[in-house]
């Protein structure tokens, strides 16, 4: 742009496709580095006068926009998810009272209390974390959030991949 600035006689229709192609690069590098979508990121700047020169500025880039609905949701949803701890506690201590099982059935209902347990802490968790990004909300981002949504994805994978282990 600076050049398209101080060259008048050229025509400037020269002078915007190879920065779009740099800038669409730098996007969909930070996009698959993050696991998002190339939408997901905002605000993206490159500077540097050629491909092999140029680099991102990540100071003002938003992977992701910042949710207080999501988060507000989540809070909510905690009532809910304390109660279903507790009627699947109930349950299960219902069939060990009645039923008295043994071997892989005691074992799949201990198992079952146990995963019980930590799905309700994951969601006492999910609503710290809620509880702070509304937050951080309210301040402005200091530097793009390259690894979480990352490790979010990573995480829902992980346990999904627990809880079809342990009905499977």
């Amino acid at each position: 742009l600076i050049a398209l600035k101080n060259a008048p006689d050229l025509n400037p229709a020269n002078f915007s496709a190879m920065t779009r192609l740099d800038h669409n690069r730098a996007i969909s590098l930070l996009a698959e580095k993050c696991g998002v979508l190339s939408t997901d990121i905002k605000n993206m700047t490159i500077w540097g006068n050629h491909s092999t020169t140029q680099y991102p500025d990540l100071h003002h880039v938003k992977v992701k926009e910042r949710d207080a609905a999501l988060a507000r949701s989540v809070i909510d949803d905690d009532v809910q998810i304390d109660q279903m701890e507790v009627d699947l506690e109930e349950e299960c201590l219902k069939i060990l009272a009645l039923h008295q099982p043994v071997a892989i059935d005691l074992r799949f209902i201990i198992t079952a209390l146990k995963i019980n347990s930590d799905l309700e802490r994951i969601g006492d968790l999910a609503v710290n974390i809620s509880e702070r990004a509304l937050s951080l909300n309210q301040e402005p981002q200091l530097k793009p959030y390259i690894d979480i949504p990352r490790m979010g994805e990573i995480t829902k994978s992980m346990v999904k991949e627990v809880l079809e282990a342990f009905v499977s």
